[in-house]
């Protein structure tokens, strides 16, 4: 079910929905719960939303979605996660967006080192800003929240991190 789900949404083929899936149970096991209990306590009823309702919000707030890969959102008092596809969407996209939920979830220590090592001032993971050099040998500025993203989706399609710390915080999500 979540593989066709996310299939449907993505349009990826059957080896890719199975990495997906695993990348999903990942984030399960980190939060110490089975594929459906993290998916419905994370999701609610469903992990997707339609483009439209993106594009409606994104319009709300000045913004466009047209031409993103896409884009997350929390709704709620329970603050569920949304994931919405681009029609540019692809397997890096979908690890992207993960990488949003799963910074959202970190707790205790391991919040505490990521928020230091991104230099998120108060918490505010949206407005503080961190700058590193990516896979491809480039120095970027990112928002905080967008830096772990990238720098996560960067270190599962490499192995690599920025540094030993951000490596460390990384390979929690492994374990």
């Amino acid at each position: 079910k979540v593989a066709d789900e996310i299939g449907r949404n993505f349009k990826f083929d059957n080896k890719q929905k199975s990495a997906a899936v695993f990348v999903l149970e990942a984030m399960a096991n980190s939060q110490g719960k089975n594929l459906t209990e993290y998916v419905n306590e994370t999701f609610g009823r469903q992990i997707f939303g339609r483009s439209e309702e993106i594009e409606r919000l994104a319009n709300l707030q000045n913004e466009t979605f047209q031409g993103k890969a896409g884009a997350t959102r929390w709704f709620g008092r329970d603050m569920k996660a949304v994931i919405y596809a681009g029609e540019k969407g692809d397997f890096s996209t979908w690890v992207h967006e993960l990488s949003h939920v799963y910074q959202r979830q970190l707790s205790g220590d391991l919040l505490t080192q990521a928020e230091k090592a991104f230099n998120v001032k108060n918490g505010d993971w949206h407005n503080s800003t961190y700058t590193f050099t990516n896979s491809k040998g480039k120095k970027v500025t990112y928002t905080s929240d967008e830096a772990f993203a990238y720098g996560f989706q960067d270190w599962l399609q490499t192995g690599k991190a920025p540094n030993q710390e951000l490596k460390n915080i990384f390979e929690k999500f492994a374990e």
